[in-house]
This record gives structure tokens, sequence and C-alpha cells, in this order.
């Protein structure tokens, strides 16, 4: 998700996109979520420059989130990225990190862990995103942070929205927080509603593309 998405999600896959939008609750039980094992294996994206990223994804096969447990969670899976630059013929830093999956009406969306940072005090919080996955393509959508926030401002999700002031009129909006507070049945609720189709547009710059390479 070079640039761009973040499926090392906040820097380098599950959130690579523009923006990671957080919320305090994710869309389903980790504990009721079922693998989705089309997604096991090696897939690759190359930008414009030639660097190419390698994602790697599977089943998480020892280490739980939640700490409390011994056994990982049986919907949790694993994912692992590496950049080769094609400039500077080096290796980009290693990301990962953990993700487990929720359909809805017959799409599939990705729950990106963030961990726990006991030493902020911040608790675990979730990004979501969509994705669709063939034997030969993976395709990423990010959740776009305008839609979502025109959500929570019309009391169509419940939210914490933070608009950064003194921004031009053609500039992208950014938010100084912008949060989902919202409950996971009606988080869920609100994508079957028609959220999914505001908050995952299938435009270019929301979208990102892995070719399988095994």
């Amino acid at each position: 998700m070079s640039g761009k998405l973040r499926f090392a999600l906040c820097g380098v896959v599950l959130c690579t996109l523009a923006s990671c939008v957080e919320s305090d609750r994710p869309l389903s039980d980790a504990l009721k979520s079922e693998q989705d094992s089309r997604l096991d294996g090696l897939w690759s994206l190359t930008n414009k420059q030639g660097d190419v990223e390698y994602l790697h994804i599977g089943a998480e096969a020892s280490e739980p989130v939640d700490r409390n447990r011994v056994e990982p969670e049986p919907g949790m899976m694993r994912y692992c990225t590496i950049t080769h630059s094609h400039q500077a013929r080096g290796l980009g830093k290693a990301g990962e990190g953990h993700f487990f999956r929720t359909k809805i009406d017959g799409e599939d969306f990705a729950n990106w862990v963030i961990p726990a940072d006991e030493a902020k005090h911040k608790p675990m919080t979730y990004c979501f995103l969509k994705y669709s996955v063939d034997e030969k393509q993976l395709v990423m959508w990010d959740q776009d942070a305008e839609a979502t926030a025109k959500a929570i401002e019309a009391g169509k999700l419940k939210g914490v929205v933070q608009r950064k002031k003194n921004q031009g009129k053609s500039a992208t909006a950014e938010f100084d927080e912008l949060r989902i507070t919202d409950s996971t049945e009606n988080i869920a609720a609100f994508f079957a509603a028609g959220g999914a189709k505001s908050c995952f547009p299938d435009k270019a710059s929301a979208k990102i593309v892995y070719t399988r390479v095994r």
C-alpha cells in the first residue's frame, strides 16, 4: 500500500492509504471470525518509481492479540510487508500486524488491529478496509475520511470529528482527530445500509491492487 494503504495499515500495508480512520470497536467479534484462506500467500505491488512492495499474509499461528489469551483468536490473520527500492537498491523497513475478517452483505472487510499503547494509556483500536480477492489479484479500499466525518456529523454514526482549522478551500480535509466511537452492531448496520458505498468509494485514489506472486 505504498504511499497509500495501511494494510500494513499505519505506515506500511493495512494503513497505507491516505488516511486511517480509527474505531474504538471492530466490525465483528474476532472470536467468531473465520480465516479467509484466499488471502494466504505472497502478493506484490510495483509503484511508478519501480519500487516493489511484497505483502505476505497467513493465519496467525502463535501470538494472540488479547494478552489474556493463550491461543490466537480463531479468525486472526497476520501480515508482513517489505519494500525493495529500485533507485536506492535497498530494503525499506519491514512492517507487520494483525487483522481479521468481517463479511457484510456479501462484501469482505478487514479489521486492522492497532495495538494498545500502555505507556500512553491508549487502548486497542481498529481501522477498516474493504477488500476483494481472487486467484490473481487482491484489491483493497481505504476508508474515506471525509465521508466518515460527514456521517458522524450527520448523526449516522457516533464518533469524534475535530477538523484542522485554517485549511484552504481546495485542500484535502484534514483532522486533528477523527474516530468512530459507536458500537460494533451499529457500525456494521451503517455499512450494510449504504454506508459502505460512501465510505469506501471505488476511485483510484482510494484503492490499491496487489498481484499474486505465489
